[in-house]
């Protein structure tokens, strides 16, 4: 062992914590007893170890009385990754296939990337590394590629077949071709800067459901994986989505009849409790691992003591109750007691439906008790959680994001009282607009977005409120920094510190981006109520227009039929009421001079607003937070994270100076309070010209009824007045026809020619009377109707 110990010193990772005193067990060694020295040292394998191929922790282990053979084994395997790694020469060509680079190494084999170059088709082959001589390994080997061979599913690696190029020799073990996997595995994800306190939230339920779906899959026919880690998920873009994968079923093994396993494999960091002590498991050891992977890509770090060594993390997290999902030390207490939470930490990207469920999930996930631990219900919690839809509402007062669960059947209705219970808002002053700058109406689907992370925006109706607005704090290490830029900190508290610089001006430049889609969906909304407003005015005025010739007609027409009436009064009595309801007409139509003022009016007033749009747009084309975002600030300090990563290889300094970035922050912070306050002040006073904006919107429609409704009364009363003229002359050619009629109808007599002229003076004078009462009956109507029409234009100066 101690070549182990030797190299452990010289390529081990900076940064070592010890074991305390007294804390390592003793254990049988070949008979003896060996006490563990003091101060045996943990460490995370650097890069040059990486390279060899091997991971220390795939070693590591609290060792047993039934782990203890392993040893030789482990010893042999260090050995040959460190001083024999594999002779390959890059580039190597196999007829169409070149071997490109390496991609990485499993437990047992190392995987090469192969490109076709009459195909450009890129295949994954991973070869069995030639210094595993172990039965067991070998055994372990020629299981994976048989396993292999008989899984499908989206969320595992698939494998293809052989090229004939690159079939190995028979008398060798085979070789495993896979999809090629362009994204990476997990773990260098996890490792991106802005991924420090967890992955997006997306990602999170993609992760989540997939690398769930896969694991039921393979315990369905009867295989446990063992080794689920960060470094065996990959990435794949299918139909512009990452797909996660599982690979790497090197340590996987069938399940026997009574789902019991006995062979100590995987990764220490995610392994389950029973196999720290060398119990039997079953696939309950997935579901540990799993809940782990999926805890670190919520939080960013492993949930139980991550950085505590394996015995006393074993002794410390075995305390925890089955509702436990996390555990830290308490740096403010004097014996850094161990404190135990139900709950996930505040600081992650999860809304606040989809934290507690997954809550629900990791209390399922992460019970100490194997027996108690997952069972089949925890798959069907994730596919509760996929099925999830989210409304998220930005509420602008307050700059906060809001979220509710919501079903394809609630509507926005729906959603008010809920939305009042969080933000004051009454349901009837609750104004939601997309980003584009439409209101949701009352009646519409509360899932108006099928896209996952689009974002409505909460306005009040009627004037906006001043209320304290939500900012991020600094995360803790940045806060650090900030306060003391000449801090000294080891080379991972260093990392950890800028890395999380860069996730702050990341999540601020999301948070101004987000307020200021805010502030465009309100721009835009009062855009298209002025386009409205203009449409309506333009209405407005052809309305107008054409009421005014209309009335110039009538007029005209009733101007010159009452001249010609006055003239007839002096040859008929009977035109007397019609000419004095004809005059009073006549003044009444004065009226609609008043109607036509009060279209201009509105018109001025639509004008004013109009100008007052052009100059909010003008306000922020000349504005500098159009151009200059938060967007350079974020950019800059992802640069600055990369030359510390560049300076720390070179280098290896231990003492990094934080004024660069510390300076960095004190901008973005001036900058931000400078743009946030501007963007404010211009969102109130969009919101102040929409108010101004919403009366005249009834104004205007009672206008255009009114207008409409005086034209259509002038074509009626146009009409009404020539049907009155033609009743009149219609009635004497009547009289005249009848009277002829009857006239040539009697027989021609010389009797007749000698009637009585008193008779024929009898019969004129009936027939008069007759005429007469037709006539007057037939203007009574007409004058009635003419009433009734000529009322309107009196009540249009009287709702000026």
């Amino acid at each position: 062992m101690s070549l182990i110990a030797d190299t452990m010193s010289s390529y081990l990772g900076r940064e070592t914590q010890k074991y305390p005193p007294g804390s390592m067990p003793k254990t049988k060694m070949g008979g003896n007893d060996v006490a563990q020295q003091q101060g045996t040292t943990r460490s995370i394998v650097n890069e040059k170890l990486l390279d060899s191929g091997i991971r220390l922790s795939d070693f590591f282990m609290i060792h047993t009385p039934t782990t203890l053979d392993q040893i030789p084994e482990i010893t042999s395997r260090l050995n040959q990754a460190i001083c024999s790694p594999p002779s390959v020469n890059m580039n190597d060509q196999f007829g169409p296939w070149i071997r490109k680079q390496s991609l990485g190494r499993g437990g047992f084999g190392v995987v090469w990337l192969y490109h076709n170059q009459e195909t450009d088709e890129k295949i994954a082959i991973k070869e069995f590394q030639p210094h595993n001589t172990s039965e067991k390994i070998r055994m372990w080997w020629n299981a994976e590629v048989e396993i292999m061979g008989k899984l499908q599913h989206d969320n595992l690696i698939k494998a293809l077949p052989v090229p004939p190029e690159l079939t190995p020799d028979p008398a060798n073990l085979p070789v495993l071709a896979m999809e090629f996997c362009e994204g990476g595995d997990l773990r260098k994800v996890l490792n991106l800067p802005q991924n420090c306190f967890g992955l997006p939230e997306v990602e999170v339920c993609s992760l989540a459901t997939g690398i769930g779906s896969a694991l039921k899959y393979l315990h369905k026919h009867r295989v446990i994986h063992r080794d689920i880690k960060p470094e065996n998920i990959v990435l794949k873009t299918v139909n512009n989505k990452i797909l996660y994968k599982i690979i790497d079923l090197g340590y996987a093994k069938e399940l026997d009849i009574n789902s019991q396993c006995f062979s100590m494999v995987g990764t220490v960091k995610y392994l389950a409790p029973e196999l720290f002590i060398g119990q039997p498991y079953s696939k309950a050891v997935d579901y540990w691992s799993l809940g782990v992977v999926i805890y670190e890509c919520i939080s960013g770090s492993r949930p139980f003591l991550p950085n505590a060594p394996p015995v006393e993390w074993h002794q410390q997290v075995g305390r925890k109750s089955p509702e436990d999902i996390a555990a830290e030390y308490n740096k403010n207490s004097e014996n850094c007691e161990v404190v135990f939470s139900k709950k996930l930490p505040p600081r992650n990207h999860l809304c606040g439906p989809l934290r507690e469920y997954f809550e629900r999930w990791l209390r399922l996930m992460l019970r100490w008790d194997p027996k108690a631990r997952g069972k089949a219900n925890c798959f069907e919690l994730l596919e509760e959680i996929d099925n999830l839809k989210i409304l998220f509402l930005l509420h602008v007062e307050t700059n906060s994001l809001l979220s509710y669960c919501v079903t394809r059947e609630q509507s926005v209705a729906d959603m008010a009282r809920l939305i009042y219970k969080d933000t004051g808002i009454p349901a009837d002053s609750q104004c939601i607009l997309t980003p584009t700058g439409f209101r949701l109406n009352a009646s519409e689907p509360a899932l108006y977005f099928e896209e996952p992370s689009a974002i409505a925006f909460l306005f009040r109706t009627g004037p906006m409120i001043n209320q304290e607005r939500k900012c991020t704090n600094l995360p803790e290490n940045v806060n650090t920094i900030v306060k003391d830029p000449t801090v000294l900190l080891d080379l991972k508290g260093h990392r950890r510190a800028w890395a999380e610089s860069v996730y702050w001006f990341i999540e601020e430049n999301k948070i101004y981006n987000r307020l200021m889609q805010g502030y465009r969906a309100a721009l835009l909304n009062l855009m298209r109520d002025n386009s409205v407003l203009l449409r309506q005015k333009s209405e407005m005025e052809t309305e107008i227009c054409q009421l005014k010739v209309c009335k110039e007609f009538f007029k005209t027409s009733l101007d010159f039929d009452i001249n010609k009436c006055r003239e007839s009064m002096e040859e008929s009595t009977h035109l007397l009421r019609l000419l004095e309801s004809w005059t009073d007409l006549a003044n009444r139509l004065d009226n609609l001079d008043d109607l036509v003022e009060r279209g201009k009016d509105l018109g001025e007033r639509v004008s004013r607003i109009n100008s007052a749009v052009l100059e909010l747009q003008k306000k922020l084309d000349n504005s500098p937070v159009k151009t200059s975002n938060l967007e350079e600030f974020e950019q800059k300090a992802r640069e600055k994270y990369e030359e510390f990563l560049k300076s720390i290889q070179a280098n290896h300094q231990d003492v990094v100076d934080h004024y660069s970035m510390v300076q960095l922050i004190a901008n973005c912070f001036i900058t931000r309070d400078k743009h946030t306050k501007f963007l404010y002040s211009h969102i109130s006073e969009i919101r102040a010209q929409k108010n101004e904006v919403e009366p005249i919107f009834k104004d205007l429609e009672e206008y255009l009824l009114y207008i409409r409704d005086a034209k259509d009364q002038l074509t009626i009363l146009q009409r009404q007045r020539q049907e009155t003229i033609w009743s009149l002359i219609h009635m004497p050619l009547r009289h005249q026809e009848m009277s002829t009629g009857e006239l040539s109808t009697m027989p021609f007599s010389t009797n007749m020619m000698s009637l009585n002229t008193n008779m024929e003076s009898l019969q004129l004078l009936t027939d008069c009377r007759e005429y007469s009462n037709n006539f007057n009956s037939i203007l009574r109507e007409v004058l009635k109707e003419q009433e009734k029409r000529m009322g309107f234009f009196s009540s249009l100066k009287g709702n000026k």
